[in-house]
Parts: structure tokens; C-alpha cells; sequence
């Protein structure tokens, strides 16, 4: 039986794409007959996981959170000195790295690995999870493979998250413990060649458990009603092309957004807008991602706005999929109008593709275990 061991930020319940990494791993991990070990930083306060008997988490306490939601109202408001806490949250993290340097400095206090195992795997975002990790696998014989698996590039490539040069020596260094890195699209690879040779660079991307997956019959809405899913950025994933374009139609419709209203870069995208749109744009906290999807099965539509780098993907993008609702992409420079009206006349043509087959979580845990061949 093999024992795989999971290093990461959140997991379940918290919803976040990288505690969805972790928790789909882990449970595939466990029934293909794996003990999985889940060394968990974030407890969560107020939910709880169904632990499978092949699955052990083992909760560090270096933050808390929950999952508790605010209110869905549009009337949050952010003011000149919220974008003042914004702009010094940058440049703490620019230099030292904010609040993921609590990350490293809990795991390197609390992480102790208590087993060998055949697979270590250290789930970033934050960077500083491979950071605490590599430091206990560092001369010690923990596992026979080690897989730092990252969502979007750290201190090259990452146009939203900026860093002082000096975290790429110390990514370098990092890097250099483990087997493997695993990323989510080709797109990112020249991302981390600097990091490792290409032969130790693999392409896993999300994985989902189809069959958990539920949706709701479709019947088109009287006016049309389309959604977005998922968190702005001013610098690379900015909607106020798209939202000048809307408000150049002359006709109803409903735009409705889930997101999480508490960042306030984000929400600071969307709130120009809301009176100059009024009832067209409704906006609510995010939600869990089954019960997400859910919701964009009854849209006529989806709306994907993919970043300005090719180094990172929208990680709604396959619960889009899953809605079996056609999806509108863009970016936030290219917005094609006529498409959109054409979109909402219900002419689909142009929908982007996904092959969920690659996203299979069966296929996504084969392709872990073959890193230990």
C-alpha cells in the first residue's frame, strides 16, 4: 500500500483552487488504496471534512479561517485609504513576501514528518508551502519522490504578484529538493525552466471527481443571463473593457458575479460599475464549486476572462465546463462586442472547448504515480 504524504495551505472545507487540489488529490489518493497524510496549515473554525478511512489530516494551526460568508448586498465600499493598505500590502509582499512568511515560519516550527513515504507533495500557492517544506526534507529521508506542484509561477512570470529579485536565488534553492515540478497548463512551461530541466517539468493539471458533479435542468431565462465566476485583478485580469462594452447594449439583461467581495483589488474593479448598470449587475460572495456549478447550469451563459500572461489559466474554468453552459472568453484588452451580442442572441458560435478528459481526477492521480516509476 503506498503512503503519500500532502503539504499544503487550505483544505477542504475551504474552497480555494489550491484547497481544491489538495482535497480531490487526496481523496482520489485514497481510493486507489493509498494512506494519504494531509499536513494542513489553515484549521477552519466553523466546517467540517468527511475524512476517508485511508485519509489523515493532520492540522498544524498555523492560521484559521472560515468559511462563514458576508453579506451578498452590493454596497461595499472601499475609500482612498483602502487603496493606501493596498498599495503597502504590495510592497510588504514585495520584499518580504506578507503574510505567506506566517506559512514558513509555522511549518518550520510545527511540520514533522512522522512516517516514510513513497510520494511528498507540497501544494503552492503560497510559495512559501515549498519554501517550510523543502526545509524538513532537506538531508532527512522522508520519501522516495518529492513534487513541488504550483498553480501560477512565483518570482518570474507572476505579473500580479510581484517580488524583489532576490526570491528567485532563494526559489532556486528551494526547488533544487524536490524531484519535480508540476504545473497545470504547457503554456507556463518556459515559466519554470530556469527552475528544472524540462524532463523533470509535468504538465498535471486540476483534477475533478465527475461524478460528484450535479446540474440543474436549462431552460433559457427570459432575458439574458450570464455569470462570472471568480476573482478580478487591476493589473492582469481587469474588467473594465468588458463592463464598458455592457454598458453600450441597448437592451435587458443580467450579469451576475461571484467573487469574493472581501478582496478589495478585486471588488475594487467591479464597483465603478454597479450604479451605472444598476439591476443589470448583481453580485455575490463566492460559493462553493458544486454548488457553483449548479448555478452556472442554469445560465444561458458564462463569461471567462483569461489573464493577460499565458503563465496562468482562470481556475473557474473548468467548473465552466462542467456546467455544460457555453462560455464566452476574452481578455481584458480584447472584448469582441459583436460576439457578445451575438452571445446573448444566443448564437453560441466561437464557445470555448475544454476536453474534460484531461481534467479527469483518475487520469490526474495516475499521472502523480508515475513520477515514482
Amino acid at each position: 500500500m503506498k503512503k503519500i504524504a500532502i503539504v499544503t495551505a487550505s483544505f477542504a472545507p475551504i474552497s480555494t483552487p489550491r484547497a481544491n487540489r489538495a482535497t480531490e488529490l487526496a481523496k482520489e489518493f485514497a481510493k486507489q488504496g493509498c494512506l494519504v497524510t494531509v499536513y494542513n496549515c489553515t484549521s477552519v473554525v466553523d466546517g467540517t471534512f468527511n475524512i476517508n478511512e485511508n485519509i489523515r489530516v493532520v492540522d498544524l494551526n498555523i492560521r484559521k479561517a472560515s468559511i462563514m460568508k458576508s453579506s451578498t448586498k452590493n454596497n461595499v465600499t472601499y475609500t482612498i485609504l483602502d487603496k493606501g493598505i493596498i498599495l503597502i500590502r504590495k510592497l510588504v509582499y514585495y520584499f518580504f513576501l506578507g503574510s505567506w512568511l506566517l506559512y514558513l515560519l509555522g511549518l518550520k516550527k510545527k511540520l514533522r514528518f512522522d512516517d516514510k513515504y513513497d510520494l511528498l507533495i507540497s501544494i503552492g500557492l503560497p510559495f512559501t508551502i515549498h519554501w517550510g517544506a523543502s526545509l524538513r526534507i532537506h538531508g532527512h529521508n522522508i520519501a522516495r519522490c518529492y513534487v513541488a506542484d504550483y498553480g501560477d509561477p512565483f518570482s518570474r512570470g507572476n505579473d500580479n504578484l510581484k517580488c524583489a529579485k532576490y526570491f528567485q536565488w532563494i526559489e532556486k534553492k528551494v526547488i533544487d529538493k524536490f524531484d519535480y515540478i508540476t504545473i497545470p497548463t504547457y503554456n507556463a512551461i518556459d515559466s519554470y525552466t530556469w527552475l528544472k530541466s524540462s524532463d523533470c517539468i509535468k504538465v498535471i493539471p486540476q483534477g475533478f471527481n465527475f461524478s460528484e458533479v450535479k446540474t440543474l435542468d436549462y431552460v433559457p431565462n427570459k432575458i439574458p443571463t450570464f455569470i462570472y465566476a471568480g476573482i478580478f485583478y487591476s493589473d492582469i485580469r481587469n474588467p473594465k473593457n468588458l463592463f464598458d462594452c455592457l454598458l453600450k447594449l441597448d437592451f435587458d439583461f443580467c450579469f451576475i458575479i461571484y467573487t469574493v467581495k472581501g478582496l478589495q483589488d478585486s471588488y475594487s474593479c467591479i464597483k465603478p460599475y454597479i450604479d451605472k448598470l444598476g439591476s443589470k449587475l448583481v453580485i455575490y460572495d463566492s460559493i462553493p464549486r458544486l454548488a457553483l456549478i449548479e448555478k452556472l447550469s442554469v445560465a444561458d451563459f458564462l463569461i471567462n476572462m483569461s489573464n493577460t500572461s499565458a503563465n496562468q489559466i482562470p481556475s473557474k474554468l473548468i467548473d465552466y465546463a462542467l456546467s455544460h453552459r457555453p462560455i464566452y472568453s476574452c481578455t481584458p484588452n480584447s472584448i469582441d462586442l459583436d460576439k457578445l451580442i451575438s452571445f446573448c442572441k444566443g448564437d453560441y458560435t466561437g464557445s470555448e472547448n475544454i476536453n474534460l478528459r484531461d481534467y479527469d481526477i483518475t487520469t490526474i492521480v495516475n499521472s502523480f504515480f508515475s513520477l515514482m516509476q
